[in-house]
């Protein structure tokens, strides 16, 4: 998956998966730059451990919280990560990582512009 394809963040995707409930967005928006880069964390450590339960259920996690946001690149990023743990592809997961924490960087850059 190409995630260049997909913009850094769509407000209008996350406004329409919440439809339209400004309020929740707000929220979930604070919720996700306090739990991102703890969830990279606990990505990374399972990586260490070799705990692959882990690494993907935190990346499910990851997709489903950025797709919910708008982020759509860490959306697209954490899908192909959460797809490589599920079908047995450890090996290739330490190369996936840094485009992770980079999309991670890059969406959190991009929602703590809108609280400025």
């Amino acid at each position: 998956m190409n995630e260049d394809a997909f913009p850094v963040r769509d407000r209008q995707a996350a406004l329409s998966r919440l439809a339209g409930r400004e309020a929740l967005l707000a929220k979930l928006e604070k919720s996700f730059l306090r739990d991102a880069p703890v969830n990279l964390e606990r990505l990374e450590k399972a990586l260490e451990d070799g705990d692959m339960d882990e690494a993907a259920l935190v990346s499910h996690k990851m997709k489903g919280e950025a797709n919910t946001v708008g982020a759509l690149r860490l959306g697209a990023a954490a899908k192909t990560f959460h797809e490589a743990v599920k079908t047995g592809k450890a090996g290739a997961l330490p190369d996936m990582l840094p485009l992770l924490a980079e999309e991670t960087r890059a969406a959190m850059n991009a929602l703590s512009a809108l609280e400025r």
